[in-house]
């Protein structure tokens, strides 16, 4: 495994953006709003990665997690 990045629940993406970028100072890797508030936002500082899901339906309230990966084999 190269790399885990957590996927953290959010109420509102535009909050948490606000929140990890403008107070935090997570740069953004990538954001994805169908809707306003919705969606996916995924920050990085240094090493650390993370994602943002908003709803995260699915999973509960629960924090999961992504594995990215060379190779699957």
């Amino acid at each position: 495994m190269e790399r885990a990045i957590p996927i953290l629940p959010a109420d509102d993406l535009r909050v948490a953006r606000e929140f990890y970028v403008d107070t935090l100072g997570f740069g953004v890797r990538f954001e994805w709003m169908p809707e306003p508030g919705q969606g996916l936002l995924g920050v990085e500082r240094g090493d650390i990665w993370l994602t943002i899901d908003s709803p995260m339906t699915g999973h509960g309230r629960d924090a999961c997690v992504s594995l990215q990966v060379d190779d699957a084999d």
